[in-house]
């Protein structure tokens, strides 16, 4: 345990949110990114059967989807849809969390601590944040496909969804798509980035853990846009070749998270 915890009534120096009490947001840097990952990686080295196994089914459902997508009229939704594993990932990675947790605290690991977190005494507060990002998700669908359909009626019958690379008006409407994902992406991750992990370790409700997250967020704006993107980054990476990555990429981020948790909230 960090030795700036050992004060229970006092703020550590490095707290960078004004709270009136634990748990406290601390001030991270771009530099605290590279041993988050790291360590990630050295779970999932610790544990790899484990995270391979929940990354390949993960890398299942990305080629189910390709295979539904090959239906040319869905083609237009392969973003929004890849946009999904970013909005839910979280949520996914309620199992590697808990392993990271605890394999830090010394505790035995193993294919039954996997669930555990889905599991009481943190079922609601874990399924009610899930839900709403799977609600997001689904919001984010719903207007990928309103706007195509609108964009798709106004050419014709000479409308396809391939046609959206061809005209002006389909490339706007790619930029505003672009645009709102974004927003519901930004949303999602502020929302979520930290209150899992948050949940399992202190039994937190959701929509306290949402606002604890939030406010680390807000509070480290450079390094959080750094994990974002480095997020996005990996995730785009894993889905290549085949989804494949995803494999060793789903389990390495889902135990950075932890990490990542640990050196943003003190208590």
């Amino acid at each position: 345990m960090s030795p700036r915890l050992h004060d229970p009534t006092a703020p550590p120096d490095t707290v960078c949110a004004d709270t009136p009490g634990p748990p406290w947001v601390s001030c991270i840097t771009i530099a605290d990114l590279a041993p988050v990952l790291r360590r990630g990686c050295d779970d999932f080295r610790a544990h790899p059967l484990i995270g391979a196994t929940v990354g390949a089914f993960y890398a299942l459902i990305g080629l189910l989807f390709v295979a539904v997508l090959q239906d040319r009229s869905l083609l237009p939704l392969a973003v929004p849809l890849a946009l999904g594993f970013a909005l839910v990932g979280p949520f996914a990675a309620v199992g590697f969390y808990d392993i990271s947790r605890r394999r830090e605290a010394g505790q035995p690991c193993g294919w039954r601590h996997l669930f555990r977190g889905y599991r009481s005494p943190d079922t609601a507060a874990v399924w009610t944040l899930g839900l709403v990002l799977a609600s997001l998700f689904g919001g984010w669908l719903a207007v990928s496909a309103v706007m195509l359909n609108l964009h798709l009626d106004g050419l014709g019958s000479e409308g396809t969804p391939l046609a959206l690379g061809h005209t002006a008006a389909g490339w706007s409407l790619v930029a505003f798509g672009v645009g709102v994902g974004g927003m519901i992406a930004g949303l999602a991750f502020a929302l979520s980035v930290v209150a899992f992990p948050l949940i399992l370790d202190r039994h937190v409700d959701a929509l306290t853990a949402a606002a604890i997250s939030i406010r680390a967020v807000v509070s480290n704006p450079g390094p959080m846009a750094g994990w974002a993107v480095l997020v996005a980054a990996l995730l785009a990476l894993g889905m290549l070749p085949a989804f494949a990555g995803l494999i060793v990429v789903m389990p390495i981020l889902g135990h950075a998270t932890w990490h990542l948790y640990r050196r943003t909230i003190l208590h």
